[in-house]
């Protein structure tokens, strides 16, 4: 294992994952402390190599959630730099399976239309782990008010992503554009569903 960040109290360490058969790809354990009460989770699922009985093995790994992609396309279908990707088939198989295995699927990094071609289809609430508001800073990485709202309204999760190009341009303002960002949400949630989540690798902030 390869530890990434120490942070207060927790720690995100990189385990790697090709023993079971997948790509290079990791799988992220969190761990409070010294004791391994996290969960394991996987960001891009072009780990899967186009294989959908890998989601079994992801299962066995006892997976939590997967990020469908990252920014730019893979099997399943677009990221945020390929706005005009939707689900590919392949994506929708992925979905389906991931929610009958009780593994959360994570629309983070999507484009506009995967995330609409996902909550077409999906059966569970789904969350975004590390996604800030577009009506903030206007970066296509981050998710329009609609888009908050629909997956507050299935029961859904957003976490909050540190980058600093998705909070302001300019670091000595990203902790304040933070601010905003949680007004805005807090705004838009008349049901809150009480739960904020914060992107473990603090993704390139040094002030806080």
């Amino acid at each position: 294992s390869i530890p990434l960040l120490s942070f207060g109290n927790a720690n995100s360490i990189l385990l790697d994952i090709t023993d079971s058969g997948l790509s290079s790809a990791g799988i992220v354990l969190l761990i409070t402390g010294s004791s391994p009460d996290g969960f394991a989770f996987v960001e891009n699922a072009s780990m899967l190599c186009g294989n959908i009985d890998n989601v079994n093995l992801l299962n066995d790994a006892d997976v939590k959630y997967v990020t469908l992609t990252w920014n730019a396309e893979n099997e399943i279908g677009g990221g945020s730099e390929c706005q005009g990707v939707g689900l590919s088939q392949f994506g929708k198989d992925v979905v389906k399976e991931l929610e009958n295995n009780c593994i959360a699927v994570d629309v983070s990094h999507a484009s506009d239309k995967l995330f609409y071609d996902v909550i077409k289809i999906a059966r569970k609430p789904v969350i975004a782990t590390h996604s800030n508001s577009r009506a903030v800073t206007d970066v296509k990485r981050n998710l329009t008010d609609e888009q908050f709202k629909i997956i507050r309204d299935m029961g859904g999760i957003v976490g909050i992503n540190f980058y600093k190009g998705f909070l302001n341009n300019d670091e000595n303002k990203a902790v304040s554009s933070l601010d905003k960002k949680l007004e805005k949400e807090a705004a838009a949630n008349k049901k809150v569903n009480e739960i904020y989540a914060m992107d473990p690798e603090l993704h390139g902030m040094t002030r806080f």
